[in-house]
């Protein structure tokens, strides 16, 4: 998720149209408006009929993948190498059954963040890797680097990083590449394996958490005496 966040920062995606785009726009919203009175219940009819058929298929989606995930055991032990095994199986039948996986996950997180930050790069900065809480981690400097490296490159610019100081981006991206190396960002698949490790890691954690609290509901409303409970084998319901 780091390292997309600094793409994205490089990438300005989102960052405004080009004029080309924006004539195009206008010129589709006058022609709609010209022929809409004409042509409105029909294409109410359409929408509608497009809308329910993507919900169908989201729920048909939905259904098969828990039908799916209600045959994978979770490693409730929290052991990395069996965490890492049931993470791939878990992305696996995401693939197979036509969900979005990981990679396609925060790429939409990134880009919904930008439109939060109002294309603002100094905001989304801050509220995504603020939302990280790299402290106490080797990562723990990385977003006064970024913030930096940005306030440096508005200086060599002149101006403030919009889509259009391009003598800007240019210099924030070098900056960017030295800041992925400086925190070991560079190897794409490693760092994509493990941020999908540590999302599960940290689910398993959260099922553990909440199938001890249960336990120990149980054990005290029955008034019981339980020695330590062995978690494998337990499965947990997973919403």
């Amino acid at each position: 998720m780091m390292r997309r966040a600094l793409q994205q920062v490089v990438r300005r995606q989102g960052l405004g149209a080009p004029a080309a785009s924006r004539c195009s726009a206008e010129t589709v919203e006058s022609n709609v408006t010209v022929g809409y009175h004409s042509s409105a219940v029909s294409r109410a009819e359409k929408t509608d009929d497009v809308v329910m058929s993507a919900f169908k298929k989201q729920q048909s989606r939905y259904t098969e993948f828990m039908k799916g995930l209600s045959k994978i055991e979770v490693p409730l032990e929290g052991d990395e190498k069996a965490v890492k095994a049931y993470a791939t199986e878990v992305e696996k039948l995401k693939k197979k059954v036509g969900m979005p996986d990981y990679e396609s996950l925060v790429k939409a997180e990134m880009a919904y963040a930008m439109s939060v930050a109002g294309n603002d790069v100094k905001k989304f900065v801050s509220s995504v890797l603020g939302d990280m809480d790299v402290s106490k981690t080797a990562y723990e400097g990385i977003g006064q680097d970024v913030m930096d490296a940005i306030q440096e490159a508005e200086k060599a610019s002149g101006k403030e990083l919009d889509a259009s100081n391009e003598k800007g981006w240019k210099a924030l991206s070098s900056k960017i590449a030295a800041i992925e190396k400086k925190y070991g960002l560079q190897d794409t698949a490693k760092v994509k394996d493990d941020a999908v490790l540590d999302m599960y890691m940290k689910h398993v954690t959260g099922l553990r958490e909440t199938v001890e609290d249960q336990i120990g509901k149980v054990v005290k409303a029955e008034d019981i005496q339980v020695g330590k409970v062995d978690l494998k084998g337990l499965k947990p319901e997973v919403a």
